[in-house]
């Protein structure tokens, strides 16, 4: 959306010259090896030279580990049965709080990237029963005899009240669309979900999305298997070759009139060419820079839709397609709700606190990349630009940690917030050019961010990704070292929490969702009428 949750990390170095209780990493090690050593002993032992451990405070354990660990210290790897990933939690488990005895940790693939770095995911897994959004990634050098860095989202000491519903999907959804009337089921799925906190008192969940077009609305409701309870709301409406290309007509039915295809010349309808054209522009720019094949890498069709509603002041990604309001078809706006299609289908940052906004950072960063002329977001809509990446203090943004916005609205200031990493994109970029910045980045989302990183977790995907680019030490990796740290962003970053529940996000009547974000081109929507500088 362009509207102009958080998570806390810590940076620990090894060696460290403190000791580790100070640094408060002692709740990492609970789970030891056989002879009585504990995970994060071991890592310290085996690891040569310096790592860079980022602590999430909201499970106080490793959420980006980066350094050099022999895989020949860890034991034989071969096949899916003893991937790589597994056999370093076999030997390091207790570092994450994760009883490999129980088989709580499920092979899930593995990739080979345009490097020849190898990246295998597991996902955990309680009673049989996925938990949401819960995975750790082992990436390797080339080589494959170093482990270079962990991504870690799994929930240590996990616990559920019950280990099967009492209420079946159908139930669930009923409840679902007391708060979505209209909805359409997209998907329906039996989850282990410990919630916005992250806390291993978990929950056994249906987790019910629904998508509404003429609200618009994209919401997935967690709802307890074991009530009905709605326990949690996430927003999942993305406010954003193959190109078919719509108009509504100014009505609310999606997608609406086909007017372009791909290989078809213009139909004379200014926001209709634009949106078709500009689609085909993103989808250049993620293709030609990046070696990506649409925004899930497999080729999916771009269906946009142009004259969305009645002064529909807004643009928006549904999950399915992109949608402008009149005049919203420019090219900076195209690419930013594109490019949250793109991390919904790779990182997939949950859409509140530290991880909404880097949603919405990324889709400006590569927003502005596709734009590039300058640093505005927006410029060519009807009322002028609604962020400024450079100066995200002229639309009362925040571009440094010490202005954290700590709210409840706008999905807990993701429109707000962002402005930080923004504002670090702008420092790395400047020191050592788009081109290689824009590399740095794109890697850093689609390779070692998850759903709920936080900004230091950005900050050590871009480390990360600048010595995997252009080499560990180098002026590149050093230039993300101080891009973050001049916008406080240097390792011990961490915004208190927002103390929100799920009314924060989940009053389902389009008017109060109107209200609530009072104007807004991104993840989730250009939603409102009432124009104002985005973040407002």
């Amino acid at each position: 959306m362009l509207h102009n949750v958080r998570s806390g990390t810590r940076l620990v170095p090894w060696p460290a010259t403190h000791a580790l209780a100070g640094v408060g990493l002692m709740v990492l090690v609970a789970g030891c090896t056989p002879g009585g050593t504990s995970g994060l002993e071991l890592l310290r032992r085996d690891a040569v030279g310096r790592m860079d451990i980022t602590e999430n405070p909201l499970t106080g354990t490793a959420s980006f580990i980066r350094g050099r660990i022999p895989v020949a210290v860890m034991g034989p790897v071969g096949g899916a049965e003893m991937s790589l990933a597994q056999v370093f939690m076999n030997r390091y488990a207790g570092i994450f709080g994760i009883d490999m005895v129980q088989g709580n940790l499920q092979y899930f693939g593995e990739a080979i990237d345009s490097l020849g770095t190898r990246h295998v995911t597991l996902r955990q897994f309680h009673q049989a029963i996925e938990v949401y959004e819960a995975e750790m990634t082992v990436h390797s050098d080339r080589e494959g005899t170093r482990v270079v860095a962990v991504t870690n989202s799994t929930i240590p000491d996990l616990q559920v009240d019950i280990a099967r519903p009492r209420i079946d999907v159908m139930a669930a959804t009923r409840v679902a669309r007391r708060f979505m009337p209209g909805g359409e089921v997209v998907s329906s799925d039996l989850r282990v979900y410990p919630g916005r906190l992250r806390a291993s008192s978990a929950r056994l969940v249906w987790l019910v999305e629904l998508r509404d077009d003429d609200a618009p609305a994209r919401r997935a409701y967690a709802v307890s298997a074991r009530d009905g309870e709605v326990v949690d709301v996430l927003d999942r409406l993305y406010v954003a070759r193959n190109r078919r290309t719509h108009t509504a007509n100014h009505e609310f039915g999606l997608p609406g009139t086909l007017r372009r295809s791909e290989g078809d010349g213009p139909v004379g309808d200014k926001d209709v060419d634009n949106v078709h054209d500009f689609a085909g522009e993103t989808y250049d720019y993620f293709h030609d820079t990046h070696g990506r094949d649409s925004y899930d890498n497999l080729g999916a069709a771009l269906s946009s839709t142009a004259h969305y509603r009645v002064n529909f002041q807004n643009a928006f990604w549904n999950g399915m397609q992109m949608v402008y309001g009149d005049g919203y078809a420019v090219k900076d706006v195209a690419a930013h709700e594109m490019t949250h299609a793109v991390t919904e289908n790779a990182a997939r940052l949950e859409y509140r606190w530290q991880s909404g906004a880097l949603n919405e950072s990324f889709s400006d960063i590569f927003a502005a990349m596709v734009d590039r002329d300058n640093w505005l977001i927006g410029e060519d809509l009807p009322n002028g630009p609604i962020r400024n990446m450079e100066d995200p203090t002229e639309f009362n943004h925040p571009g440094h940690t010490d202005d954290w916005r700590g709210m409840c609205g706008d999905n807990e200031g993701v429109h707000i917030n962002s402005g930080i990493h923004n504002k670090a994109y702008v420092n790395v970029a400047t020191a050592i050019g788009k081109d290689r910045a824009e590399q740095i980045f794109y890697r850093a989302l689609t390779i070692y961010l998850k759903s709920q990183s936080t900004f230091e977790d950005a900050r050590s995907a871009a480390l990360q990704s600048a010595a995997d680019l252009f080499g560990d030490g180098s002026a590149d990796a050093q230039a993300v070292d101080k891009g973050f740290a001049d916008v406080g962003v240097d390792g011990s970053f961490e915004p208190g929490p927002g103390g929100c529940g799920t009314d924060s996000s989940s009053d389902s009547s389009f008017e109060s969702v109107m209200a609530l974000l009072a104007l807004v081109i991104g993840a989730v929507g250009l939603y409102t009428t009432i124009r104002r500088p985005m973040g407002a």
